[in-house]
């Protein structure tokens, strides 16, 4: 019987739900899990099932999220979490939740509506801090009460689990700031392979690429003001955006990018890419996508750059005055660009996920070592593992059994697992939502 995992989301761009951060990214670490353990079986709260999770050892349950990041964290829906779980048919091991600020709640209705006693673990993609976001009111505190309600949670860099640990030493008090330090585990982000068969065209010389959100904490306006003053001394460059609209502007365009495949495509062509981040981002996936493809980039010598890419690197910039010299150095040099091209390639494989998915999967080995478990074989627990042999559900056994929420059922499945008797799943279970 495997170990059942309830993946809880955090969505923030349903408009193409399958290019959302969180989609991508926990697509490929249940992907490299299952490839390397037999054990692990993912059920997964989406908005609507997507093809990608289309895979034996993954199940979706339609589960809706508004997508505005700070709305989408401030909505928690009880009932509907409760419906989702289904939890008189359904028993979760693990629950790991990619939204912090709704796992206390989460927790509360395990807790206290059903008999599951999950071990919750995590992963903060996002935290609304000073550094990242102007709200007038954030969730940071319902954040830490979330994380405080994990044994673990990842987080994809060094100086975002500093940063955030900072906040809760000026925030909570001494034993609680203790507690979130010892929470917090750096879980670093990996990159796929390009895809095989992958050739980019010819790299075009005089290309840049911004292949990040038009947001503050990109540096977006920072990075359009730079090639503004580049355009007043040379106008034989163009810069390629991928996400963002382009700005009105005679050496913006926007790419082509309808499939992943495309957009790699892209991105290989460009002769350096672009990284004006400000004050807050704790790791860029895009920057490794660029990598991937043997762009190099311009970074800030702050934040979690040096961490990623190494402190040496050449291209680490102390302000956009520094960013455009290395773009033009990247242009008008191709000896140096192929240098740095070999560099970035190295970059990316050294954060190909094959090499940077045991942190996850050691943290589910913890959670499955602290379930709870029968320690004695009572008259109940001899009915129980007679009634799973004859093939009786959870919901089979609950009834016969005359059992309700105040029978804590983990403890029961933890020890028919380790005697190796399983338990039915439910006909409803083998159904996408």
């Amino acid at each position: 019987m495997k170990h059942n995992v309830l993946v809880y989301p955090n969505i923030t761009f349903r408009r193409n739900l399958a290019a959302d951060s969180y989609v991508v990214a926990v697509r490929s670490m249940i992907e490299h899990l299952l490839a390397t353990r037999d054990d692990l079986a993912f059920t997964m709260l989406l908005p609507e099932a997507l093809g990608m999770f289309d895979i034996d050892g993954v199940e979706q349950i339609e589960y809706d999220l508004p997508s505005y990041p700070n709305t989408m964290r401030a909505h928690f829906d009880t009932r509907a979490f409760i419906d989702a779980i289904d939890w008189k048919h359904r028993s979760f091991d693990i629950v790991w939740s990619h939204l912090p600020e709704h796992t206390l709640a989460i927790r509360n209705v395990f807790m206290n509506v059903t008999n599951e006693r999950p071990v919750f673990v995590g992963y903060a993609h996002w935290f609304e801090v000073p550094e990242n976001t102007a709200y007038l009111a954030t969730m940071f505190m319902h954040n830490l009460a979330g994380v405080l309600s994990m044994r673990e949670c990842g987080v994809n860099s060094a100086w975002l689990r500093d940063l955030i640990i900072g906040y809760a030493d000026e925030h909570l008090s001494h034993d609680l700031a203790d507690a979130v330090r010892g929470v917090l585990t750096v879980q670093y982000l990996g990159t796929d392979p390009i895809p095989m068969g992958l050739i980019p065209p010819p790299v075009d010389p005089k290309l840049i690429v911004f292949n990040h959100r038009a947001n503050e904490y990109t540096g977006f306006n920072t990075a359009v003001a730079a090639f503004d003053d580049l355009w007043t001394r040379r106008q034989d460059f163009r810069v390629m955006f991928t996400v963002a609209a382009h700005p009105d502007r005679p050496w913006a365009f926007n790419a082509d990018t309808t499939s992943r495949y495309d957009y790699l495509m892209h991105l290989g062509t460009a002769c350096v890419g672009v990284g004006a981040f400000k004050r807050y981002s704790a790791w860029s996936v895009s920057v490794m996508d660029g990598m991937s493809v043997g762009v190099p980039y311009t970074l800030p010598r702050g934040l979690c750059y040096p961490e990623m890419v190494g402190a040496e690197h050449a291209l680490l910039h102390d302000g956009w005055r520094d960013m455009l010299e290395h773009v033009e150095w990247m242009m008008d040099n191709p000896v140096a660009r192929g240098t740095e091209s070999a560099r970035a390639l190295q970059i990316a494989e050294s954060f190909v996920w094959d090499k940077r998915i045991d942190p996850y999967s050691e943290m589910f080995d913890r959670a499955i070592a602290a379930l709870p478990v029968l320690k004695e074989a009572t008259d109940a627990y001899e009915r129980v593992a007679e009634l799973a042999r004859d093939g009786a559900t959870k919901a089979d056994i609950m009834r016969v059994m005359g059992w309700g929420v105040r029978v804590p059922f983990t403890q029961y499945r933890t020890r028919l697992r380790n005697d190796g008797i399983d338990i039915l799943a439910q006909p409803e279970q083998l159904t996408l939502a």
